[in-house]
């Protein structure tokens, strides 16, 4: 069996800002915002983790998150349910 083996250079070289994908957000199925402390501080007010969120759950797709990853579109649900 193979084992899954990645280096944190090679993360860094195949990772892209969520807004690189914008304009495909709409073939996204799932959104999955993982936890930790990283959603507190870097989702709750970001306008491409929104976008990507509303995108996804308006055409009938799975949104989910565990720990602090809800704090990545709990805004975004505010915002529906208020607006």
């Amino acid at each position: 069996m193979e084992s899954f083996n990645i280096t944190a250079d090679k993360l860094e070289i195949d990772s892209k800002p969520l807004a690189s994908y914008k304009a495909s957000y709409s073939e996204f199925d799932v959104v999955f915002i993982a936890g930790g402390h990283g959603p507190m501080w870097d989702t709750p007010d970001n306008p491409d983790v929104h976008e990507a969120v509303r995108t996804v759950y308006e055409k009938g797709g799975v949104v989910a998150a565990v720990c602090h990853g809800p704090c990545g579109w709990y805004m975004q649900l505010l915002m529906t349910l208020l607006y």
